[in-house]
């Protein structure tokens, strides 16, 4: 046999292995068809896969600790009980998508409210071009889950249709219903999230898994009562007419009523562990390129990193291009939320310099430079300070609202005013600075220093007061919200200036606008007219 006869023979072979493999392959999934389809002729309560096909490892060992049918005989449902203590509703018809925000140590933080308008906005869009479909969305501690109530959800290419429709869908959690032939929802909190105890378990040790010891029925008991002092999920929106099928209604009610979505409970709060370590250090790394010219974190933010992760700093370059990516589509999605753009699906939003969650953060930092001060790695040629004895001198034209410690917040009420020649604001930038503004205010009542109020000062912020002034004088056309001038001396409002700290940084979220009231008598605005700066000299 020659050697091209040899090779022929070898790859006729081959060919014939894998159509073998093809056929087999393909008969495989003809049988796992026609086990399917009788499944699905039985009662789910009489199914077997749901309960013996799994994704997660050890995910066959969860009991059924109860099942359900109703009277009608329409649908049924049953409830596991996860490894981790909590319970799980197991369905047949109503079609679930699960929605996981991103949920770094910082930046993310500051994105979920833009996050969860874009799912939000997508699963609007979707029932936009199928209009016979309803979805009830609710809000979970991490992120949203959305329910099909019109009809029952079949678990087949139109489920993958509206899962890639949702931005944000956790694809895994899709891929498991459709292994499992059912729809999977935790009905009650995780333990760890509400202090409860209960034994450890590692899906690690396949295939049995690995407990501590297995849970006593004191433990359980203990995990139910605390469980019922917490909520799972809080309705938020239905998207589409509202309408409940009558086959779904049922094991509707049920989810509704056992997550406690109607109840004044607290929700089940995240934990440290539940904010992913790898968002935190693409944070870092986006932060570099925008504030710190030799590629670091302020000192604060890099002191406060242990050992392990600023090497994983010092390392991260093979994947530095996709975590800042995933840090920019973040940043497109704060910016595209809150820039008031007038519809979102024409929204042509490009990367900003600066990362929201260091908005206000980097004004309070500025570079100093200094020659030598070299540290292994990143910290050469300077260090990072404090903006307020640096870039801000103290003038005495200014007032600031004293900074909050991690046990009280200080707050104080004060009135923005026009200057004399009725400007409202102007915008300024020092070195080291992100952009900010100044206006002339009335100190109306400054708790900490009482000989501040009734004076006129100078007064800097930012973007995040800047945008409560934006709200009250031009509100959103979709919030039915009185147009207010602010800086109006007879028409404007006091505005409650409260700062707490939130993960060392200073958050001005809970300040807000007092009614419309003037600010006094035609005597007290000539007076306050004779007392005003000028914004030019600011």
């Amino acid at each position: 046999m020659t050697t091209q006869e040899a090779t022929q023979v070898q790859e006729t072979a081959i060919e014939q292995l894998k159509r073998q493999v093809e056929d087999y392959d393909k008969h495989e999934r003809e049988l796992e068809e026609q086990e399917r389809a009788r499944e699905n002729a039985l009662p789910f309560n009489e199914r077997t896969t749901w309960r013996k096909r799994h994704m997660y490892r050890g995910w066959q060992l969860e009991p059924v600790i109860e099942q359900h049918a109703d009277a009608a005989g329409l649908s049924a449902f049953a409830i596991t009980r996860s490894n981790y203590g909590y319970r799980v509703l197991n369905t047949p018809d109503l079609g679930i998508v699960d929605v996981d925000f991103d949920l770094g140590a910082g930046i993310s933080k500051m994105h979920v409210h833009a996050q969860q308008k874009e799912a939000i906005a997508n699963i609007r869009d979707w029932v936009a071009a199928h209009p016979e479909q309803s979805w009830r969305v609710y809000r979970t501690a991490a992120g949203l889950r959305m329910i099909r109530t019109d009809a029952p959800q079949p678990l087949d290419e139109t489920y993958d249709a509206v899962r890639d429709a949702i931005t944000e869908a956790d694809r895994l959690y899709c891929d498991l219903c459709k292994e499992q032939n059912a729809f999977r929802a935790r009905i009650s909190p995780k333990v760890d999230r509400i202090g409860a105890d209960y034994p450890g378990w590692s899906p690690y040790a396949y295939p049995e898994g690995f407990w501590d010891h297995s849970p006593t029925q004191e433990e359980i008991l203990a995990y139910e009562m605390t469980a019922r002092q917490y909520k799972v999920a809080e309705l938020i929106e239905v998207v589409g007419s509202g309408a409940v099928h009558q086959q779904l209604g049922w094991t509707l009610r049920y989810h509704d009523d056992v997550c406690g979505v109607e109840s004044a409970l607290p929700m089940e709060q995240l934990l440290a562990d539940d904010y992913i370590q790898l968002s935190a250090i693409a944070e870092l790394v986006a932060f570099n390129d925008v504030y710190r010219p030799q590629g670091m974190a302020p000192d604060a933010v890099w002191d406060s990193l242990d050992n392990e992760t600023r090497q994983n700093l010092r390392t991260l370059r093979r994947h530095r291009d996709e975590v800042i990516a995933a840090c920019k589509r973040l940043d497109r999605l704060f910016t595209k939320w809150d820039s008031g753009a007038e519809s979102y699906t024409d929204f042509d939003g490009s990367y900003q310099v600066a990362f929201a969650k260091y908005k206000e953060d980097a004004k309070r930092y500025v570079w100093v430079p200094s020659p030598g001060d070299v540290v292994y790695g990143y910290r050469t040629g300077g260090h990072w300070q404090s903006l307020e004895g640096s870039v801000f001198p103290h003038d005495p034209r200014y007032w600031q609202l004293e900074n909050p410690t991690a046990s009280a917040t200080t707050s104080a009420v004060i009135r923005f005013l026009p200057s004399r020649d009725n400007q409202r604001y102007v915008q300024k930038q020092r070195s080291g600075v992100m952009k900010y503004y100044v206006s002339n205010i009335l100190v109306v009542n400054d708790p900490r220093y009482p000989a501040n109020n009734g004076k006129v000062f100078l007064f800097r912020y930012g973007h995040t007061i800047d945008q409560k002034i934006t709200d009250m004088i031009a509100p959103a056309p979709q919030f039915d919200w009185p147009h207010v001038d602010v800086f109006d001396m007879k028409t404007g409002a006091n505005f409650k200036l409260r700062a707490c700290l939130i993960d060392g940084a200073v958050n001005l979220d809970k300040s807000s606008f007092d009614n419309s009231t003037p600010v006094g008598a035609d005597a007290v605005v000539a007076d306050l007219l004779t007392r005003m700066y000028s914004l030019d000299e600011a």
